[in-house]
Parts: structure tokens; sequence; C-alpha cells
């Protein structure tokens, strides 16, 4: 992307709408988590010290990015797909965009991303603004992951008995308006070989819009599509967060050759990813044999706790 080398004449308009992003006077903490599985759409680019508008998305010009967990990134611009690596400590993210190498985060929210930078011979800071999009961008969806979504039934959803804590139930409806939510679920269990399974994908939405799609080679595609009530999102929300999870670690995977053999057998593991997201605080982990198989055999420790999140997860689908 070129955005000042590749437009001969900069358009200034004055900012009026949206202005730029000023810093705070200490700075935020952002972490890795932050990004990890966020895509962003960019907007637009904005001269700091003046507040003018000097570049801006049109049609035929379409810039996207997405922050893979494993810290790579993959970058779309009308029409050619670029990959790289990146990293965030603190405020200052480290990847290769226009020819700069770091910028500094200003803001960023589940729907805005700001980051601001200095461009060599040029006077003052700029800043590229980013729109959350994801539902809708241009990277290639894995085969676990969400396809277009076709309606088959709704279903009406039953609150575990471990989650129903009266004393969180007030809390939890009292914070409703504040609370950013997104919990996406992928994978798991074992696939038999009789009947393979090729797609299992939860995802459940702030608003509380759930859709579930499920792929297997007897029953082909089954989608549900439902609306879970945001308190009862809040309240497993608290519980992993009472269990520590966003303190968890990214990945679980095989530590002995007995675990790294059994991925090699029928029933084939399907390894598990889980990634929620409560307000500012989002953490994405992986496991690599997730559950017991058939001998009761557990290949991968990892918090027990997992195992609830889960299962409830799972539960307000059926």
């Amino acid at each position: 992307m070129k955005i000042f080398s590749n437009i001969t004449v900069l358009l200034i308009i004055p900012c009026c709408a949206i202005c730029y992003v000023a810093k705070a006077q200490e700075v935020s903490n952002f972490t890795p988590d932050m990004l990890r599985e966020s895509k962003w759409r960019y907007d637009q680019t904005l001269h700091v010290e003046s507040g003018a508008t000097i570049h801006r998305a049109y049609y035929g010009y379409q810039y996207f990015l997405y922050f893979r967990f494993d810290n790579s990134y993959q970058q779309f611009l009308n029409g050619n797909y670029t990959m790289g690596g990146w990293k965030l400590t603190n405020n200052l993210l480290e990847y290769s965009f226009d020819h700069i190498n770091r910028f500094e985060i200003v803001k960023l929210s589940p729907t805005e991303l700001v980051l601001e930078f200095e461009r060599p011979g040029s006077k003052g800071h700029f800043q590229f603004h980013y729109i959350n999009c994801e539902e809708h961008h241009p990277f290639p969806k894995p085969l676990n992951e969400l396809p277009t979504v076709r309606i088959t039934e709704k279903k009406i959803f039953i609150l575990p008995a471990w989650l129903k804590k009266k004393k969180n139930i007030q809390k939890a409806e009292n914070s409703i308006p504040a609370v950013y939510i997104n919990i996406e679920l992928t994978g798991g269990g074992y696939s038999g070989s009789l009947d393979p399974i090729y797609r299992d994908f939860i995802w459940i939405k702030s608003d509380g819009k759930l859709i579930r799609e499920f792929q297997s080679k007897s029953k082909g595609l089954v989608a549900t599509k439902k609306n879970i009530p945001r308190a009862d999102l809040i309240r497993l929300c608290q519980f992993a967060e009472s269990q520590h999870y966003f303190e968890w670690e990214r990945e679980y995977d095989c530590t002995d050759q007995a675990c790294v053999s059994r991925k090699k057998y029928k029933p084939t593991p399907i390894p598990l990813r889980i990634s929620i997201t409560y307000g500012n605080r989002k953490k994405v982990i992986s496991v690599g044999i997730w559950g017991m198989d058939a001998r009761k055999t557990q290949y991968v420790g990892y918090p027990p706790a997992l195992d609830k999140i889960v299962a409830a997860i799972q539960k307000m689908v059926y």
C-alpha cells in the first residue's frame, strides 16, 4: 500500500465528522490478545497536526488487515494478498505496512483501530484509521470457520445449573449495555472414519445471535441460528474470568511421543480453537487434542475448567 507515493495530489478535507485521535497522557497497556484474530478495514489517513484527511478508502482502493492468533498477519490490497509477522509491546506495534515498520496504537476498541506514525521526509505525524470488519472481509475462510449461513431451526436455550448463581444475575443485567462479547468455538473431539466431520463451528455475537455450522459426510451441512439472552452470555464470560481464562496459555499441545503418535490414528483428533472476547479482554486458545478418546485417555493437559466452558457453549446450541 502506497498512500503517499501513488497519489500525486493530496486531497485536503477539513476534519469535521471524524477528527484525529489524541494520545492519552499515559501510555495504554494494550495486550497482544486484544489484536489476535481481529480483522480490520482501512478507512482513512489523517494528518495529526492539521487535523486534515489526506487519503480515504474508495471503490477500487481497498485494504484489509488480519492479525492472526499465531502472530502472523495477512494483508489484502486491491486483490493482492501478502503475509508477515507482527509483535505488540504495550502500545508499539511492529509490522510492515507502506514502508513503515513500527506504529503507535493510540486507540484500540472492538470497533476501531488507530495507528500513528511518522514518515521520513514528511512533516508531522499521521494516523491510519481502521474499522473492524469481522463479518465482511476478503480473507479465505478455513474449513472449520463460518461459511454462508442457511437457517434450519430455532431452539430454546436452558442455562446449565452450574451457571445459575443468583448473586451474579443482577450484576450481569446491569452491565449489559457496556460489555462487548464475542465467542467462537471451532472443532474439538474426534472424527470417525465412517462419518468424517468436515466443519463444526459456533459463533455467538455480542447481541446474543448464535450461528452454528456442522457438516459431516452423512448429514451434509446443517446450520442453526437462534438468540441467546445477553445476561446468560455475561454469566458465561464471568465464569471464564473467574477461572482465569484470560491468563491461560495460548496453546496446549503434545508433550510426549504417545500424544504425537495418537494424532496419526483414527478416529482422527480434531484440534479445538476457542476465542472469547469480554469487554477489552480477548483470548484465543488452541488445543491439539481436546477431550478423551474411546480408551478414556486424555493426551493433552489443559485447565479442567476449559471442559466446562466448552460444554456450556455447546449446550447453548441444543
